[in-house]
């Protein structure tokens, strides 16, 4: 894997083009109703690139913000279906795109043996819960293949519940698209490789639960198995019988032997009524009642236990 610099770059980007001229040698050139949408995004990646390099942040701050407004009416162009025209990027397109993406990213980096492109997030944080970096792998050859590309967290803050969930739209690396789906797919084939990317971080940077593998509230929790409330996992208690992870209210203990239930295995002494499991609990009376029965029977006086019939008549008056 090397960065991709000024020096490599346009090596790059012919290998590239000519995955593309491969691959996808009908790529259609970016869809949208309005044909100065294009050329504006390529000039405010631009305008970006200069503004970062003489550290201007103020400028910088203002065309990424621009540039988020003009990406989102691009997605908004891309849901219709309008004709286009075949074609392909060319080796001076796919320059410029390197270009735009070292100056959002900041670094781009290539493996050779794999021909995968990729670049890093700045660390993301949704609603307090701090997910890290993650890295966007594209690859760039292989035509319509799945998956296309994916998703690797660098500092992985794993959903307690699913350790393969490490983003809220992130499942074993592939990501829920959602409505950007169509948008990303076009992009990848027309060769627009930096509105890829800044497509897929912007569905990273932006949280919907109603279509997350795992909600940020469940995040650092493990959901009880009977009434589905999320808590700590080292809260939660494991049923004996039934082997579900179950909260303080939808469990009980044993009296004697002192284990974990569920409410419905756990019934009262009919005596003491506390709470026993099957096990320690016969004839519906516990050990304890049953040895205390017998200690009173036991203890019993010969004044106090009843006499025999024969003995009665036979005793002196």
């Amino acid at each position: 894997m090397y960065v991709v610099t000024p020096r490599n770059r346009w090596q790059l980007a012919g290998h590239v083009a000519n995955q593309y001229r491969t691959h996808f040698p009908t790529a259609p050139a970016p869809p949208t109703d309005n044909p100065s949408r294009w050329p504006r995004l390529q000039r405010l990646m631009r305008q970006l690139d200069l503004a970062k390099r003489h550290g201007y942040q103020a400028a910088a701050r203002r065309c990424r913000e621009e540039l988020r407004e003009c990406l989102t009416l691009w997605q908004q162009d891309t849901r219709t279906t309008v004709p286009v025209e075949p074609g392909g990027p060319t080796v001076r397109d796919i320059c410029l795109e390197l270009q735009a993406l070292a100056a959002e990213f900041g670094e781009v980096q290539y493996e050779p043996d794999r021909q995968q492109l990729s670049v890093v997030t700045e660390p993301i944080e949704l609603e307090g819960v701090y997910l890290g970096e993650f890295r966007i792998v594209l690859q760039v050859s292989g035509g319509e293949q799945f998956p296309a590309y994916e998703i690797e967290p660098l500092e992985p803050n794993w959903a307690s519940s699913a350790t393969e969930v490490s983003h809220p739209h992130v499942s074993r690396g592939y990501l829920c698209e959602g409505e950007g789906k169509q948008a990303l797919q076009q992009a990848r084939r027309s060769g627009r490789l930096s509105d890829f990317f800044l497509i897929v971080q912007r569905i990273l940077t932006t949280y919907n639960p109603e279509s997350a593998y795992v909600p940020l509230e469940e995040w650092h929790g493990t959901p009880c198995e009977d009434c589905g409330e999320t808590i700590e996992e080292s809260e939660l208690c494991r049923c004996r019988y039934s082997d579900r992870l179950l909260c303080d209210g939808c469990s009980g203990i044993c009296e004697e032997c002192e284990g974990m239930f569920a409410h419905e295995y756990l019934s009262a002494c009919a005596e003491c009524d506390e709470l026993f499991c099957p096990d320690c609990l016969k004839g519906g009376i516990c050990t304890y009642c049953h040895e205390n029965q017998e200690e009173e029977i036991h203890h019993e006086t010969p004044e106090t236990l009843p006499i025999p019939a024969a003995t009665a008549a036979t005793s002196p008056a």
